[in-house]
């Protein structure tokens, strides 16, 4: 967690984790690690980024893997398939 004080342009860590700032693209980057913590592995996460009204929200979902990796093999398929006609054409 950290503290960003916009009138001095200042970032004071509050708690552990990592973060850095990028001006020229105007960007903070926070590292958050979960390790011990038993979210690692829950399937679900949810952040909030809280500047004045608290309600951003960012939620993410664990995608499930065999599913995923049927149709990333059934896309690999299809373009073998074309790439192999336009081989022998």
């Amino acid at each position: 967690e950290v503290a960003v004080d916009t009138a001095q342009g200042n970032v004071t860590a509050i708690s552990d984790g990592s973060w850095s700032i990028d001006a020229a693209d105007q960007r903070i980057e926070f590292v958050i690690d979960l390790t011990g913590t038993g979210l690692a592995n829950s399937g679900d996460l949810a952040l909030r980024w809280q500047m004045t009204c608290a309600n951003d929200v960012i939620e993410a979902s664990v995608v499930p893997l065999p599913a995923a990796v049927w149709l990333f093999g059934s896309g690999l398929v299809g373009l073998a398939g074309i790439a192999r006609r336009k081989k022998t054409a």
